[in-house]
């Protein structure tokens, strides 16, 4: 069925082991990926897929985020993707992440290889579609993105299953069949490997791209058969659709709870589109710096100088319909990578599904396969017009030494090394491609050594591009790094209580673990009432939108972390106004109390040099009479640093902070990078509230956001006939005896009717018993 000869052997092994070699910390399972949203999102995910498959479960739901979040219907976990349960049932989360973006690289260069194969390239021309798609910046900066990653190494496989499947039709062969049931089995795939948005978009480019290939070849342009071959090609689609329904019905009746239900606005669509500048990139690949963790993480596309200036070349070199339907392919991917560039864009987001995604610039994956064709074009042209002599060993030696220098810096220079590098190189691959293009025309040089020196020019550049990358957004740790709990875990008391953490500014990596920025506490066991996710639910974002010390209580964040890595002096440590008290930057009113003595409670930071007596800060009362008063804060007599000698110390007055309706804040915890505050009125995660009110969604909002609204007094129902004792005495105790994702059982007790709250998300599927009946 697929014929492999000893030289497609060769070239295989060759694009399987490349990867392999040139990330080899992540072969050894010596480092991790673990940069931007591989921290904060896909290594979180891991570590509770692997979870659930220890218990034999599949991570339908977990309590970590959100007060509750589906996370199979997400589907950025993948818990349905065959690689994934293999590498996560064997292997460490962190590990197994790693590893399985590493094979999927050696994937997608193999892919590239097939397809280029079956389009009748020679070996080693397809190889060298292999190396320049999978080193491209397309893949280097999905590193971070492994949904995403997965679903780019599907695509030349789809286009050569597609293409086989056609041309055995078009010749009665009867192994259409197997290539159909093959194709099929492709697409459910790709769309249980996590990113439906690049599923999607695969689907339609590698059916485009093969339908339009195919019809090249017909002898003659026949309706019917063209309607025919539109119709095969879809049908392996819809079939691989339902075998990944599993998935895809979970994650369609999510959409309908997020912010994404109707669509995206105009602006979000369009939201990273391929800025003009970046055009400059394939010639000059870092036109805005080095990649980072920010907005410019989409724009990465560059594959190499010769490649690109091979493709360019590929349509005089080789003139036929097949080159310059690759050329207007590229053109077309690019024109929608521009995005808002392009003003024939918004009609694109009147079609249904497309106004569902996002980022524009992701069309550029589909202009880097175009141009690793082209590039695979002009390489072949030029090296069949050469003569074939003996090699000489000296020379290809000579040759071969270049990435291998290449790959040796990358691991052994620091990034401002590169930088520098990369100042200059692009004008030195410039002429080295054109010098390249030069001597093949002129058959200056022999087949051989030119076909060396071209295979090592662009390994040389690839490698030289990685490097940036390996010093970025795609860096590498050991695995100890991810899995070591930070330091600010262990300040938290109570494991079960919720953490909350201040995203007002982006920290340093050091500072994202230590403060268990979203999704990170997931990592560690810790729950956490926030979310990082394309797909949180809109009511989550409506009622986080304006939270006030009542509806933050009831979420039962029982810390409020704040990074402090970087922060701005001018910007306080502390939880934001609208829901702690704040008497160094406002001026707070309360109303007259009688009160026989006020406590103040401060502490300093990094004044350890400073001596006893020194005047810190001062405090001014100004009384009802207007009379004010001033009292000093002096280091070591009124105030000292945050936990001299009074570790864990309980407030055992009234505090202020319930007098100008705040929440009680004090600190639990001190560091160079996050400050950690234990908010001492969070409700608990089960309690029972005696009393109610039957609002619609509307009321409710604004009801709960009201100054007098206690919801631990009373709660507010959709619809029914309200309890109303809020004022009668009664002795309750509840207790949360069972508390697992999928199940949560409470023990309670009381001396009348009430209701039973559980502080956590509601979804489909949810049922609630008392006593075993459904209520």
């Amino acid at each position: 069925m697929i014929s492999i000869s000893k030289s497609d052997g060769r070239a295989i092994l060759f694009l399987i082991a490349l990867p392999f070699i040139f990330f080899f910390p992540i072969t050894l399972a010596r480092g991790v990926w673990f940069t931007s949203d591989l921290l904060r999102l896909y290594y979180p995910y891991a570590v509770e897929f692997s979870r659930a498959l220890a218990a034999g479960q599949l991570p339908l739901w977990t309590s970590g985020i959100q007060t509750g979040f589906p996370l199979l219907a997400e589907g950025l976990v993948g818990a349905l993707y065959l690689p994934n349960l293999f590498f996560y049932k064997l292997l460490p989360p962190a590990i197994a992440l790693s590893q399985v973006m590493l094979v999927h690289l050696a994937w997608a260069s193999v892919g590239m290889f097939f397809c280029a194969r079956t389009r009748g390239f020679s070996a080693l021309a397809a190889m060298m579609a292999g190396i320049i798609f999978s080193f491209s910046g397309v893949f280097l900066e999905q590193i971070v993105q492994p949904a995403i990653l997965f679903a780019l190494a599907w695509l030349p496989w789809l286009v050569y299953l597609q293409t086989r499947f056609l041309n055995a039709r078009a010749q009665a062969d009867r192994r259409a069949a197997i290539w159909f049931f093959l194709t099929t089995l492709a697409f459910g795939f790709q769309f249980v490997s996590g990113s439906v948005q690049m599923a999607f978009l695969n689907a339609l480019a590698s059916t485009a791209f093969s339908f339009f290939s195919h019809a090249l070849d017909l002898p003659r342009l026949d309706p019917r058969q063209l309607i025919r071959n539109a119709w095969w090609l879809a049908t392996p689609i819809v079939f691989g659709g339902g075998l990944a329904a599993i998935q895809l019905i979970p994650t369609i009746e999510l959409v309908g709870f997020t912010a994404r239900a109707s669509g995206l606005s105009y602006g979000a669509f369009v939201g990273y589109s391929l800025p003009r500048e970046y055009l400059a990139q394939f010639l000059f690949p870092f036109p805005q710096g080095e990649p980072s963790g920010g907005i410019t993480n989409e724009f990465h596309a560059y594959f190499g100088v010769a490649p690109f200036v091979f493709a360019l070349s590929a349509l005089w070199l080789r003139r036929n319909r097949h080159t310059r339907f690759l050329f207007l392919f590229a053109l077309v991917a690019l024109a929608l990578a521009v995005g808002n560039l392009n003003p024939l864009y918004p009609l694109l987001n009147q079609l249904p599904l497309f106004n569902f995604f996002r980022v524009p610039a992701r069309y550029m994956v589909y202009f880097v396969f175009a141009c690793a064709l082209l590039s695979a074009t002009a390489f072949e042209e030029l090296s069949n017009a050469l003569t074939p002599r003996a090699p000489r060993a000296r020379r290809i030696f000579f040759f071969a030494l270049f990435p291998f220098a290449a790959f040796w810096f990358a691991y052994n220079r620091p990034l401002e090394f590169w930088i520098q590098v990369w100042t200059i190189l692009p004008f030195i691959l410039i002429l080295v491609a054109l010098v390249l293009l030069a001597l093949a025309r002129a058959k200056k040089i022999a087949r051989p050594e030119w076909l060396t020196l071209a295979g090592g020019v662009v390994l040389f550049d690839l490698f030289c591009y990685a490097a940036i990358f390996l010093g970025t957004i795609d860096a590498i740790a050991p695995p100890d790094y991810l899995d070591a709990a930070p330091r600010a875990l262990v300040a938290l008391e109570n494991k079960s209580e919720r953490v909350f953490t201040d995203t007002s500014l982006v920290p340093s990596i050091p500072s994202v673990r230590n403060s268990l920025y979203p999704n990170l506490a997931l990592t560690y066991g810790q729950p956490s009432a926030q979310i990082y996710s394309s797909l949180a639910f809109a009511r989550y974002g409506a009622y986080g939108s304006q939270l006030t010390p009542e509806l933050f209580n009831l979420l039962n964040a029982r810390y409020f972390l704040v990074p402090l890595e970087p922060r701005a002096q001018s910007d306080p440590p502390t939880p934001p106004e609208n829901l702690a008290l704040d008497i160094v930057n406002n001026e707070n009113l309360f109303s007259p109390t009688t009160m026989r003595a006020l406590e103040i409670v401060s502490f300093v930071d990094q004044a350890t040099d400073l001596p006893d007596g020194f005047i810190a800060g001062e405090i001014e009362l100004r009384r009802a009479d207007g009379t004010r008063e001033k009292f000093p804060l002096r280091i070591g007599i009124e105030t000292a640093e945050w936990d001299y000698e009074r570790a864990n110390a309980e407030n055992k007055i009234a505090s202020l902070s319930t007098a100008t309706g705040k929440n009680n804040f004090s600190v639990a915890y001190w560091s160079d990078t996050v400050a950690v505050w234990k908010n001492s009125d969070a409700l608990p995660r089960a309690f029972i509230a005696h009393a109610a009110q039957v609002l619609n969604d509307d009321a409710a909002f604004a009801q709960m956001r009201d100054s007098g609204f206690h919801p631990e007094r009373v709660v507010i129902l959709a619809d029914g006939t309200p309890l109303n004792s809020e004022n009668e005495n009664s002795q309750d105790e509840i207790r949360i005896t069972r508390a697992e994702n999928t199940r949560v059982e409470i023990a309670l007790t009381t001396e009348r009717a009430g209701y039973a709250v559980l502080a956590d998300a509601w979804y489909p599927g949810w049922i609630a018993t008392v006593d075993g009946s459904v209520t």
